[in-house]
């Protein structure tokens, strides 16, 4: 039997592992170790196999020889709906927070043929610590679970460092990880909220994007996506969408964010525009919120709300890194002086119409905040509301644009005062 043990960048306990299924599997097994990019590997493995069941453990964990009996036991006699074996944790402390492991033993045909094969890669979901819980979660609908006591099974109790914040990564992923993707609606069914990601070489990050988007609580929406001339893997990632409420626009040529906005804009079809990063995700329950008090109180231009940012590590990791920090009451003058970022944007279509969409005559022809200005112009004839509750995920980027030009922001608002500030009868 095919043994994965994961997270095994701590060798001493994955050798810990090793060992112990020495003892327990005097015939042996076939283990392999791994570390970074799980996904990869299992899903080349698991194609191949011929063996009906695997068994996937972490770094450090152990189980007796009885457990394994057991585990064998219900193998042959396993019904054909049941997708695997789950195991009871029964060892709680501050070492292992209680957060669900997910399945030991899989049945190899179930992780096959689900609608979406094999575990989730690095693109399709940005979480490795949950990869488990991920599959089994889209595989329970249509699958079933057996559990198995946790007598004879041993977590590792490894210290968690001090960078990792284990119950809040918990917390904001749950919600993301059971979000159900929802059927598209009809192509007939005229959409409220036309939801708008611009995308530029962001291949490795944009289907978790699109994902949030399907997962919505909100039916009436669509999705435009505007390919910014990507020249990576961006296009074979948006190649299966083919749901009747997505259209993909593709640049020849790079032309910047606000150009690609003003594409959208004159295709959207909703009454709302919500502008979603590529690297971003959405809160499943995100455009339903915003609706509910954009219907709630007719008159707003444009809705703001409280997010939640994930640090980025050189090897893509997310590390939580906190929530909230909106302004509470939008204030012109305090965007501007204080450059702070406000996430998710909602924006009245006919708002944006009447004020010409982005404008792509400041010094860097649109490129660069983007966000900021047209919040501006939107604030000097219209309330910006906002509401306080964290509905988006910002992913923080070294090698992002507004990263890598953080020094040019004085030279574009000094254009803003000068420009727009006074063109929309506000003084400095």
């Amino acid at each position: 039997m095919i043994v994965f043990i994961l997270d095994s960048r701590h060798h001493p306990a994955a050798q810990h592992t090793q060992r112990s299924l020495d003892a327990v599997c005097p015939d042996g097994c076939q283990t392999i170790f791994l570390d970074a990019n799980p996904a990869t590997v299992m899903n080349q493995v698991i194609a191949a196999s011929d063996d009906p069941f695997f068994i996937t453990l972490y770094a450090g964990e152990t189980f007796s020889p009885v457990l394994l009996h057991e585990m064998e036991r219900r193998m042959e006699r396993c019904p054909g709906r049941t997708a695997g074996m789950l195991v009871k944790q029964t060892v709680k402390g501050k070492h292992l927070p209680d957060i669900p492991r997910g399945p030991l033993v899989w049945r190899t045909d179930a992780v096959r043929s689900d609608a979406s094969p094999g575990f989730a890669a690095k693109e399709e979901f940005p979480f490795e610590s949950f990869i488990l819980l991920e599959k089994q979660h889209r595989l329970s609908p249509a699958w079933e679970w057996e559990e198995l006591s946790g007598d004879g099974w041993h977590p590792h109790r490894r210290s968690i460092p001090g960078w990792r914040r284990p119950e809040k990564e918990w917390e904001w992923v749950y919600p993301a990880l059971t979000a159900r993707e929802r059927t598209c609606p009809s192509q007939h069914i005229y959409p409220t909220v036309t939801v708008v990601i611009c995308t530029y070489n962001d291949g490795d990050y944009i289907r978790w994007a699109i994902r949030s988007v399907f997962a919505q609580t909100y039916p009436y929406w669509e999705l435009i996506v505007v390919d910014d001339a990507s020249d990576d893997q961006t296009q074979s990632r948006l190649e299966p969408l083919t749901a009747p409420n997505v259209r993909i626009i593709r640049n020849d040529g790079n032309r910047g964010k606000s150009h690609c906005l003003n594409l959208a804009l004159s295709a959207a079809r909703g009454d709302w525009l919500l502008e979603l990063d590529a690297d971003d995700w959405l809160a499943p329950e995100c455009l339903q919120r915003l609706m509910d008090h954009a219907e709630g109180m007719p008159g707003a231009g444009a809705w703001y709300a409280d997010h939640v940012e994930w640090h980025e590590r050189a090897n893509q990791e997310l590390v939580y890194g906190r929530e909230g920090g909106s302004m509470p009451v939008f204030s012109a003058s305090g965007l501007l002086t204080t450059a702070r970022p406000l996430a998710p944007r909602l924006y009245r279509v006919q708002v944006l119409k009447e004020l010409g969409g982005w404008l792509t005559t400041d010094p860097f022809e649109g490129r660069l905040y983007e966000d900021f200005q047209i919040l501006l112009r939107i604030s000097f004839r219209y309330p910006v509301r906002y509401v306080r509750t964290p509905l988006y995920h910002r992913r923080l980027r070294r090698g992002s644009i507004t990263h890598r030009m953080s020094g040019r922001y004085e030279a574009w608002k000094a254009w803003m005062k000068q420009a727009e500030w006074k063109a929309g009868g506000k003084s400095e």
